[in-house]
């Protein structure tokens, strides 16, 4: 529906905003085809929220948009939301949430289930030099039969019985 002109100045605005290179804005246009064609004001609100209140780097921002670009498609308040949780409630510093972005793609509540689980068992640790490690990504990848087995040591009834008191 857009015109070839329109699609290259919004391919050569990803290009300025975010300091890609050729071969960067071909990956970021085959992983996420939408994103060029998306609302324009929407993604430079996600790209500010990124940069202003979350307090990513603008060499952050570009990471981002390589490894996650959907997260510039994203509501802003729900966005805002989940790191605001990861980031502050949990205790997840910005390196982890790069190395991990997919992180913030999650559903919130699914996150603090997991959570605050793993904090009832003891068992919330996320620094991966220390004893007990527990990748970010166990809290949103994977069923809960598999995640009970593998990261809470448990049996998935005693998870279900746990979501039934929260």
């Amino acid at each position: 529906m857009l015109s070839t002109t329109r699609i290259d100045r919004r391919l050569g605005y990803f290009q300025a905003q975010y300091n890609l290179n050729g071969n960067e804005v071909r990956l970021v246009a085959s992983k996420q085809p939408k994103l060029i064609t998306y609302n324009l004001h929407h993604v430079k609100t996600n790209s500010f929220v990124l940069k202003e209140e979350m307090g990513f780097s603008d060499e952050e921002r570009k990471q981002l948009l390589l490894r996650t670009p959907k997260l510039f498609m994203l509501n802003q308040k729900g966005l805002l939301e989940r790191f605001n949780y990861i980031h502050n409630t949990m205790k997840i510093p910005h390196e982890m949430i790069l190395r991990f972005p997919h992180v913030l793609l999650s559903r919130n509540f699914r996150v603090k289930q997991r959570h605050t689980f793993l904090e009832k068992l003891g068992r919330a640790q996320y620094d991966p030099t220390k004893e007990n490690y527990v990748p970010i990504t166990a809290l949103v990848e994977s069923t809960d039969n598999d995640f009970c087995k593998r990261y809470a040591k448990c049996n998935v009834v005693d998870f279900n019985l746990y979501l039934k008191t929260i």
